[in-house]
């Protein structure tokens, strides 16, 4: 995973949604592509991934109360949760 690519992409499309959220807006990211090509990965990243940089962020900032967050994997019409790394 290349470090910079996800900071930039932070910065530029997530940063803002973290911030809306965390004023009390709904937030929704969508994750679309061929498979293989790291989307999940990108995401989930127990280092450096989109989600734990989200998290981290609301967290630090001290604007959490209460949190849901569902991630899921839409493969061949098939729904799968993956929550279960978080």
């Amino acid at each position: 995973m290349q470090a910079n690519l996800v900071a930039q992409v932070f910065a530029s499309a997530y940063l803002p949604l973290v911030q809306h959220f965390a004023e009390g807006g709904n937030a929704c990211v969508v994750s679309y592509g061929q498979k293989g090509l790291g989307k999940s990965g990108y995401l989930t990243a127990a280092k450096g991934g989109l989600i734990p940089l989200v998290l981290a962020h609301l967290f630090e900032a001290k604007k959490v109360e209460g949190l849901e967050l569902t991630v899921l994997r839409i493969y061949n019409l098939c729904v799968a949760s993956t929550h279960a790394g978080f």
